[in-house]
Formats: C-alpha cells, structure tokens, sequence
C-alpha cells in the first residue's frame, strides 16, 4: 500500500524465503530492529509523566544498551494521482469448493 516508504515491507518477508533462515540472521536481524532505539512510546491520559516515564526507564529501557543508531526516518507516502486495480489469485486447498470464495470482476 505505501510502495514508497519501509511499509512496503510489512508482509513479514517473502515466505520462500523462510526455510533458508538462520537462527543466527533470525536473532541478529531481530536485535537491530526491534529494540527501544528504533520504537516510540506514546503515554495518553490522565497520569504523572514525570513518574510514568522514571518508571518506564527504570523497568525497562535502562535494561536495554545504548547503541546510538536511532537514527530513522518514515517518509510519507505521496498521494497517488489515480485508482489503482490490482488482479489476482490466491491458493486454496485442492479439496476446497470455490462455491464462497470471494471473485472480483
């Protein structure tokens, strides 16, 4: 949906991929992207930030090391300038009907 932007990836990754995967390139893909570093905390309601966020550090960003690569921006998608159709299929398993399967002209 956002072609232009690192959403394009949202799909997880390419499942043929995944049996090539490595424990190792599993972890250290998942050690650079998904830390503190690289999340925004949002705080809404009614509560004592000051407090709110000293515990939040204390409970769990402290536990995590400072690595200096928080570094990254999400550009917006432009608008697109008209509709675009997209046709395809999707596997089903051989012994299902397609009786209420969804089909788009």
């Amino acid at each position: 949906m956002f072609p232009d932007t690192p959403y394009r990836f949202e799909s997880g990754g390419y499942p043929d991929a995944i049996p090539t995967l490595t424990q190792e390139a599993f972890t250290k893909f998942h050690q650079e992207h998904y830390c503190p570093e690289n999340a925004f905390i949002y705080l809404y309601g009614d509560v004592d930030i000051l407090a709110t966020l000293a515990y939040m550090d204390k409970e769990y960003l402290s536990k995590f090391p400072r690595r200096g690569k928080a570094a990254f921006q999400v550009p917006l998608q432009e608008a697109f300038m008209k509709t675009k159709e997209i046709e395809a299929t999707y596997p089903i398993p051989a012994e299902d009907s397609t009786e209420q399967k969804p089909t788009y002209p």
